[in-house]
Parts: structure tokens; sequence; C-alpha cells
């Protein structure tokens, strides 16, 4: 389907109200806002764990649900990796956020000339 035809679809699903179901490619992962959007299910799809938060972030409304339908154990297992990654995240950021900005500055800085000796020595 070409550009301007995506384009044409999505704004005859957003203004007709008469389409409640709108199916696409994983090129609806990012750049596509539907503010009623409430559910977004995934068929043996899995990408990294940016775009999977991405992806569950296409269901705007409030109460939206994100599922995965496969039988692939590989995909499973992926997406419980990423499922890990993001929560290591998120508790990362609610560490650094307790931090005091002086000792953020420090330890930057030092992760900084520690990675730079590093890549001098490869």
């Amino acid at each position: 389907m070409t550009l301007p035809a995506q384009k044409d679809v999505l704004h005859t699903f957003k203004t007709s109200g008469d389409n409640k179901i709108l199916i696409a490619t994983s090129v609806a992962d990012e750049g596509i806002d539907i503010a009623q959007c409430n559910l977004v299910i995934l068929y043996e799809y899995v990408g990294n764990v940016i775009k999977m938060i991405q992806t569950r972030g296409r269901g705007r409304a409030r109460g939206s649900k994100c599922f995965l339908l496969t039988s692939n154990s590989d995909v499973i297992e992926k997406e419980k990796i990423n499922i890990y990654k993001e929560k290591m995240m998120n508790d990362s950021i609610l560490r650094l956020q307790t931090w005091d900005e002086a000792v953020f500055k420090e330890k930057v800085s030092l992760f900084i000339c520690a990675t730079l000796l590093e890549s001098d020595h490869k």
C-alpha cells in the first residue's frame, strides 16, 4: 500500500466511526497516533525493549491493553527479556531520581572518563 493510501485509510479510520478495527504491520509501531485505541494485538512479533514500549503506547485510551499472540518459544523468551529490561530501566530511573545533583554529575563525569579511557585502549 502506498504512503498516500495508508494516510487515507488512517484518516478514514479516525474520522468515520464506521471502522472499529485497524490492522497494520510493524510500520504502525511509531508515529501513528489514534487517541481512541484501546487494544493492541501483536501476532508473532516482538522487537527490542524500546519497540515494545512504543508499540504498547499505540493504545492511548484509558485502560488500554496490549497482547502478544505467539506459539514461538523464541518470541516468548525475547518478550520476557524485554519486560525484564524495562523493569531494570524503570528501577534505574527511580534510583537516579533520588541522587543529589552533585553526586549525579560526579558519577556521570567518572563514567565518561572511564569510557574514554577504555576506548583509548582498544
